[in-house]
């Protein structure tokens, strides 16, 4: 263990207590660092917690209170389900809605527009598809609301 605790750490940018520890080794295309133990790859952040605080079940999850992904200072983490972490994130206003998600194809003006045009009843959903570049199940999803809210 003693070993494994050596190299993890070795990969870690360790500061003051109040700092992030940085992650200086791989990270994944989400930001998140991560270290490979026994063929599997883990979060970074997780195996800094487990390693200070001991083993905990891998349906619990290591959230930041700094939300920085390659944090790795034990002093900044905390323990929540799957669903308080997503409620953490929403309540600091980390989720990528709308243009900020990466994925996106349209923009603010764009899904406006799609709604003003459709109440106006000058287009059908398919034709706003083709109009935009996206398929008429996401057109419908904007008019109703249940994507860009």
């Amino acid at each position: 263990m003693s070993c494994i605790k050596e190299r993890f750490w070795s990969k870690v940018s360790i500061k003051d207590l109040n700092d992030c520890w940085n992650w200086i080794a791989a990270s994944k295309p989400d930001g998140y660092g991560v270290f490979k133990l026994n063929g599997k790859t883990i979060p970074a952040h997780r195996v800094a917690y487990e390693l200070t605080n001991g083993i905990i079940d891998s349906t619990i999850c290591v959230c930041h209170h700094c939300d920085n992904r390659l944090c790795c200072n034990p002093a900044h983490h905390f323990l929540g389900t799957k669903r308080e972490n997503i409620i953490d994130r929403d309540n600091k206003g980390r989720t990528a809605i709308g243009s900020r998600n990466g994925r996106s194809k349209l923009t603010f003006d764009q899904v406006n527009e799609i709604r003003t045009l459709y109440k106006q009843g000058s287009y059908l959903l398919k034709e706003l598809g083709t109009k935009f570049g996206v398929t008429r199940v996401t057109i419908s999803n904007i008019i109703k609301n249940k994507y860009w809210r």
